[in-house]
């Protein structure tokens, strides 16, 4: 499944966006939980979608994998969130072009 995702994310600023929003993902269910707020770190899953969105609307003009999870009951969307984990792996780690 992975090797779709990477075919729906050719793109390296559709790349660096989905990054940058794992990046703020993370710094906000930092604070989230160094400040107790426990109610908001509910919505932790969804910041990444302004940023990711972003990207394959404007610079891959494809229809990001989270749309089509209405389809099977949400099975296509948690498995592009764990694709999004792997993205930001790979990232680091020198495996996809930066």
């Amino acid at each position: 499944y992975y090797k779709y995702y990477l075919s729906l994310h050719k793109n390296i600023w559709c790349r660096r966006f989905h990054v940058l929003g794992q990046i703020v993902t993370f710094l906000y269910a930092y604070f989230c939980i160094l400040y107790s707020l426990w109610i908001p770190l509910v919505f932790t899953p969804l910041i990444i979608y302004p940023f990711a969105w972003f990207g394959h609307i404007v610079f891959e003009k494809n229809t990001p994998l989270s749309w089509e999870g209405k389809k099977d009951y949400g099975l296509t969307t948690l498995k592009a969130k764990a694709c999004d984990l792997i993205l930001l792996k790979d990232w680091i780690v020198g495996r996809i072009e930066r």
